[in-house]
């Protein structure tokens, strides 16, 4: 593993025939001792030119989530008052 600078080690796994990422290992030491986690991309689709995993799935020892993306819109219009600092 790497260590990144935000005391947290990476490692990146690529498919050796696509040059895909296909999972995400990561070692985060705290104050409270060390938490692994591993991601894997799956169903890449190109979209617009890129090509984008369309399922994300996360393992902690705690528990696990996956994520599904059933739409991809780039350059979509976002409201600028979605960044607005909020009132006091």
């Amino acid at each position: 593993m790497w260590p990144s600078f935000t005391g947290q080690q990476e490692r990146l796994y690529f498919d050796a025939t696509s040059g895909l990422l296909t999972r995400r290992s990561t070692l985060t030491e705290s104050l409270f001792g060390a938490y692994s986690s591993d991601m894997y991309f799956e169903n890449y689709q190109l979209v617009d030119g890129v090509m984008i995993p369309t399922l994300v799935s996360q393992f902690t020892p705690d528990d696990g989530t996956v994520r599904k993306l059933t739409s991809v819109e780039h350059n979509a219009k976002v409201d600028p008052a979605v960044f607005a600092k909020p009132e006091k």
